[in-house]
This record gives C-alpha cells, structure tokens and sequence, in this order.
C-alpha cells in the first residue's frame, strides 16, 4: 500500500530505475518493494508445494504469477528461471507428496506458473522458446534417469510435463517439443510399474489430443494430416512406431502401447492409394 501511494505507475517507475542516474530512487525502490516481494516470492513457493488443498494452491499460484511478472521486469528477472532449474535437479528428487495419484499436489502449478511469468511483451519468442527447451529436457532427463530408481521423481517429472502442455497460454510455445516427449516415454508406457506406466499415459493422451487440434476464435478444430504428412522429416518417430507395431505383429492381445498407437492412428486422414 505504502509503494502503491507513492509509485502508483509501476511500469513507469521501473523504467525510471533502471536509469544509472536514479540510483538513490534505484535504491529505495529495492528496499522499500523488490526485497520485500522476493521474500514473498520464496514464501509463496513452499505453500504451493506442500499445500493438500487445491483451492489454496491455485490462489497462491495466482499471486505467485503476479510477482514473478514483476520481478521478471527487474534486476531479479532470471530468479524464476533460476528457481525452475534448482528446483528440478536439487529438490524434486527428494520431494514426497501424500500420494503420487494426486497428479504431483501443487508442483506441477508451481512450475507453470514460473514458465507464464515469462511468456509477456519484455520477453521474446526465442528466449520463451529456450526456456522452454531447457525446461523440457530436464523434465525428460530426470524422468529417464530416475524412472528405475526413484519411480517418484519420474512421476513427478511427467506429471510437471504434462499440465505444461496443457497449459492454455504455454501451450502454442510447446508443440514443437511433442515428438521428443513421445519418443521419451515409450519405454515408460511398456513399463511393468503401472505408476510409471499410468503417468506415460496420460503424457501420450494429452500429447495426442494438443497436437491434433487446432485452437481458433470460435471452436477446437481437429488437423487433418495424412500418415505420410504427419511422419515427413520425423524418421526417428517413424521407425519407433514401426518396430512396435512388428514386435505385436502375431500377437492376438493389444498391449496398451500398442493400443494408443492404435487411437493415434485414428487422428490422421486417410492417405491416396498412390501414397
């Protein structure tokens, strides 16, 4: 209240501080505001990690967002980038929740909401991009370093995965990731531990359902890509899911990869005969 008063345009006073010649303005606005809202921003982020109420951590991500926006516009702007990547490496793997059903409590919003305070007119579509490409390949990685020996942190990491892609403002920004995260959990989704298999699942799903659809002004419009249009330059992807499909050529009983390959069968067009 006291800073609102005083600085009622925070996007003008920021500017204004950034200014080398305001540097005793530069100074009271850190220690009247910025140091004040960062220790919110570390308080924040353990009530959304631990909290068992939903309703508690979607009002604290709300408010986290809020002051990541604003420290994203000052000297602390790489702090929830910083956060992110601690976050995963450090602590995830010693993290427990009450129950890795509960889809990963509040961490997977705790995640998105660093990665959404970004994604704004200061930052542009290659730093988004590269925060995203970090972000998801230490997703990926722990989820393949730790899916034999810390069967929780691999959850988590495709729990945390997951609701990113589905995340309607990160979501346009991620696409382009869809492959990599597929050809990632196909072991997973033959994975005799069903919380491995459950979380590859529901990453394949999601995947499937964003990547088919098209999001404009008045519905959700499915894409109609030929096998050949949607597999051209994706050799990789291509030869993954023919193998599967020769490993259960003889076998009358659908595993559950192979179903869901099946299902994402069924989300291309028909292709000429001639091709």
């Amino acid at each position: 209240d006291i800073f609102s008063s005083n600085y009622p345009n925070l996007s003008s006073y920021i500017s204004q501080t950034n200014n080398k010649d305001n540097n005793n303005n530069n100074l009271d606005f850190k220690n009247i505001f910025l140091e004040p809202l960062k220790k919110n921003f570390e308080d924040i982020i353990p009530i959304i990690i631990n909290a068992k109420h939903m309703g508690v951590v979607r009002s604290m991500a709300d408010c986290l967002y809020k002051i990541s926006v604003i420290l994203n516009k000052s000297e602390y702007n790489l702090i929830c980038k910083e956060k992110m990547n601690n976050f995963v490496e450090k602590e995830l793997p010693n993290h427990v929740v009450s129950s890795i059903l509960r889809r990963s409590a509040g961490i997977p919003f705790l995640m998105t909401t660093l990665i959404r305070s970004y994604i704004t007119e200061n930052y542009s579509y290659n730093f988004i991009k590269n925060l995203l490409n970090t972000s998801i390949e230490s997703l990926l990685n722990n989820f393949n370093k730790y899916q034999d020996s810390n069967m929780d942190a691999a959850v988590h990491c495709l729990h945390i995965l997951r609701v990113i892609c589905d995340d309607t403002i990160i979501k346009p920004f991620v696409k382009e990731f869809y492959d990599n995260i597929i050809m990632n959990i196909i072991k997973g989704l033959q994975s005799k531990n069903w919380s491995i298999k459950n979380a590859c699942m529901l990453m394949f799903s999601r995947i499937i359902t964003n990547n088919f659809l098209l999001q404009n002004e008045i519905e959700m419009q499915r894409t109609l890509l030929t096998f050949k249009e949607y597999f051209y330059e994706k050799n990789n992807f291509y030869n993954v899911i023919l193998d599967i499909l020769r490993k259960n050529n003889k076998d009358s009983k659908l595993n559950d990869c192979l179903l869901l390959f099946v299902t994402f069968f069924t989300k291309l067009r028909y292709s000429k005969p001639n091709e």
